[in-house]
């Protein structure tokens, strides 16, 4: 970790209240686990689930948790009923849109995480300008795993193929201009 700057962890919860639920579990295993007195927990949350944050926050007395509401990404497809879905999507990739420049490394969880142990060497990575995440499935051309990790998007690029994967339910990187390009390009490329 950084001795100057916080550590930023951040959680985004969107249009479904069940999701509160996860959200607790995945705060009370971090605070159970890890310390946080330099770090920074923002919870992203959409105006649905904002209320509901706000409570969980106050009732558990959670410290360095701060609420940031949700940025409005896909104000054209807003009457389209798949609209608050991809909105809800790709809440983490806006994370650059949020006043975050104190913050070094930065790390993104799902609300369906655990911490089993002291997440904060997480933080202690390589400090080169990528994301780090975990491996999950293969890239594919057909079958029934070629849906969740992009293989219709290798057809011309088969160098890909049989690859792993990548759970983007864990993303760990720094505060860099590299990593807010990578977000925005594949905001763009969701958009289109």
């Amino acid at each position: 970790m950084t001795a100057n700057n916080p550590t930023l962890i951040y959680i985004c919860i969107s249009y479904n209240n069940r999701y509160i639920h996860l959200l607790d579990i995945l705060l009370k295993s971090i605070y159970k686990y890890t310390p946080i007195h330099s770090m920074h927990i923002y919870i992203i949350a959409c105006p649905v689930t904002r209320p509901l944050v706000k409570d969980l926050i106050n009732v558990n007395q959670y410290q360095n948790v701060y609420i940031k509401s949700s940025i409005p990404c896909i104000t054209h497809l807003r009457n389209n009923r798949n609209a608050k879905l991809l909105e809800a999507a790709c809440q983490k990739l806006l994370i650059f849109e949020h006043n975050i420049d104190i913050y070094t490394n930065i790390l993104y969880l799902d609300t369906d995480i655990i911490s089993t142990g002291d997440i904060s060497p997480i933080f202690n990575l390589p400090q080169d300008h990528k994301i780090y995440t975990l491996p999950e499935g293969r890239i594919t051309l057909s079958g029934k795993d070629s849906g969740p990790w992009g293989g219709k998007f290798f057809r011309n690029d088969k160098k890909y193929i049989n690859r792993p994967g990548v759970n983007s339910g864990i993303m760990a990187f720094r505060a860099c201009d590299n990593v807010s390009n990578i977000f925005k390009i594949t905001l763009e490329h969701i958009y289109q």
